[in-house]
């Protein structure tokens, strides 16, 4: 009998210790309830795919920046020009210039992206683009769909451009700028059309670097950037279109613009309590919602399973 109480009592013991514990382990979950890695290491971070898509309906957004250095395009000269939406696609054209005879000439707007992202995080980057070469021998076209870096300097565009020497013909190209402002261009064979339209992509990836397709090739190999590179933030679109000398320019369109990229969701620093920048709090607090979930239901099978250890056996015969 007293065998049967000893163990009653070590039983009864031992759950109130477990009790203990599991209420302790819920009250003392971090407020952050994000895990942040050993003590003496980095936190983990988490990503979470983001899209952004600009369907050229209307021009809210860009605003006009002749102020942007284009040093590195020889020979283009920013004037003003409108920019047009007719509801369905941007109108990249602008009328003839009247003056100097500049080798291109034409307006530069700017687009402030919702977050700023590396070119790390990128996952792809398209256009869908229409160009009408119809109305006139005589007339060329320049134009960039640019993304910059948080520095303003060049980091990914599509261009085309007609040929010099046959007014019919378009190239379509990809080009990288690297940090040091190298610039690697990939141009497709020329292409007879009166009006053409087509979908362009750059995308990355870890394995594989960047890839693009633009017209006449598909799902190229780009460019392996280096870290210095993938470290650079992406935060603005420019657009870049205009004429030759003082010849009307071709007719282009523009129908959409896209991305996809990668974020790190917000972890709040056991030091600072402050969050990451540019992460949705809906996210902070949809974690901590399914980890204190998850930490209370723990607990109580931990009390449960404690009652049924203090439970206490028929006397035995």
């Amino acid at each position: 009998m007293r065998r049967l109480k000893a163990m009653e009592f070590s039983k009864s013991k031992l759950a109130a210790i477990i009790v203990i514990i599991s209420l302790f382990s819920v009250f003392m979950i971090p407020s952050s309830a994000v895990p942040e890695g050993d003590v003496d290491g980095p936190p983990v971070v988490f990503y979470k795919e983001h899209s952004w898509h600009h369907d050229c309906s209307n021009t809210t957004g860009f605003e006009m920046n002749n102020s942007w250095d284009v040093s590195w395009n020889h020979g283009w000269e920013p004037i003003s020009g409108p920019m047009f939406s007719d509801g369905e696609k941007i109108s990249l054209f602008t009328g003839p210039h009247d003056g100097v005879e500049y080798m291109w000439y034409g307006p530069i707007y700017m687009y402030k992206l919702p977050h700023n992202f590396t070119l790390g995080n990128l996952i792809s980057f398209g256009i869908d683009f229409e160009v009408d070469n119809s109305e006139g021998m005589s007339r060329e076209c320049n134009v960039y769909v640019h993304l910059v870096d948080s520095s303003y300097r060049p980091l990914l565009a599509f261009r085309w451009t007609d040929n010099w020497w046959d007014d019919f013909f378009i190239r379509y190209s990809a080009n990288f700028w690297t940090s040091t402002q190298t610039r690697i261009t990939y141009t497709s064979i020329p292409i007879y059309n009166h009006t053409y339209r087509s979908q362009s992509s750059i995308t990355f990836d870890d394995e594989l670097g960047l890839r693009f397709s633009i017209p006449t090739m598909e799902d190229h190999n780009f460019y392996s950037p280096a870290d210095d590179d993938l470290l650079r933030n992406i935060s603005h679109i420019i657009l870049m279109y205009g004429g030759h000398s003082s010849e009307i320019p071709t007719r282009t369109y523009l129908h959409s613009v896209s991305l996809q990229y990668e974020l790190p969701i917000t972890f709040i620093s056991a030091t600072t309590n402050e969050s990451s920048p540019n992460i949705p709090m809906e996210d902070l607090q949809l974690q901590q919602f399914l980890t204190w979930s998850v930490s209370f239901v723990s607990a109580m099978v931990i009390i449960v399973l404690s009652s049924l250890i203090v439970k206490h056996p028929r006397d035995s015969k």
